[in-house]
């Protein structure tokens, strides 16, 4: 048996997925589905940080929040995440290449809750930058949206409605992309997970 641990999380918890990797260097193994390896502002009020270490909050980048996109539903949430100021969007980005184990990045370039294919890429060109020495890979799924699931299961949610606001939010993708994304990532996942947790 492997003692060998691995963190996976999807959307937000797929940023909090790269934080813990860059924090902790006991896990082998990071996924992010539809991750972020930016900090952002979390959902609602007060505008704050979503994560803190040992008590202090971690530098974030603020939403920036446009009327306008309420105008019409469903709602997509992506808008709101625009980075403005590159110096600022330096402080709040993930120090990735402290991770001490292989990474593994999925998303598909239709999301509608925030840019999960730009975020990603923006990953994967920070661990060439730094020389990452362990095994890292993006997957990007063309049409496919936020909402990465099980194969073989319907894959037709393209919106919901959010039950604190009623407001119908766009998740994207189409569900032929969504369902051939969710079998392929699948997949990558499990042979990811077996490559690097045995």
């Amino acid at each position: 048996m492997s003692d060998k641990l691995a963190v996976m999380g999807h959307g937000k918890g797929g940023e909090l997925a790269l934080l813990l990797g860059a924090t902790f260097p006991q896990l082998s193994a990071i996924v992010g589905y539809a991750p972020s390896g930016i900090v952002w502002q979390g959902i609602g009020q007060p505008v704050c940080s979503p994560w803190s270490y040992h008590g202090a909050p971690l530098p974030f980048v603020p939403l920036t929040f446009n009327p306008s996109i309420f105008a019409t539903q469903p709602v997509a949430h992506e808008p709101i995440y625009t980075l403005k100021d590159e110096a600022e969007a330096e402080k709040a980005t993930i120090p990735v290449e402290k991770i001490r184990g292989a990474v593994l990045l999925i998303a598909g370039t239709d999301d509608k809750m925030w840019p999960s294919s730009t975020l990603s890429e923006r990953v994967i060109d920070r661990l060439a930058a730094h020389h990452f020495p362990y095994p890292y890979k993006y997957v990007k799924y063309p049409g496919a949206g936020h909402m990465f699931d099980c194969p073989y299961i319907p894959a037709t949610v393209t919106h919901f409605r959010d039950r604190t606001t009623g407001l119908v939010i766009a998740v994207g993708g189409t569900p032929k992309d969504q369902a051939r994304a969710n079998v392929d990532s699948w997949r990558q996942v499990c042979a990811f997970l077996g490559e690097h947790l045995t």
